[in-house]
């Protein structure tokens, strides 16, 4: 939210040339920024917790071995 407000203030003073205040610019630039960052930021979350899932995978398929692993999710898959 910070940043989308930076931005707003710079394409508000720099590009509309507004000195007093804030005019309309800022908050649909602010808007659209949040949006963007919002996307942005959960994009990077959704990374990282996948790649947390498979190093969880992983770790739990060398502990218990490769076959046992395909059973276990063999299993999962017949009570979904």
């Amino acid at each position: 939210m910070f940043l989308s407000r930076v931005i707003g203030n710079f394409v508000d003073r720099a590009i509309f040339k507004t000195e007093n205040g804030q005019g309309p610019a800022f908050y649909v630039t602010m808007i659209v920024a949040e949006l963007v960052l919002g996307v942005l930021a959960s994009t990077i979350v959704m990374w990282f917790s996948r790649r947390r899932e498979f190093r969880a995978d992983q770790g739990g398929a060398s502990l218990a071995g490769r076959q046992n692993m395909i059973a276990a999710l063999a299993a999962c898959r017949t009570y979904s």
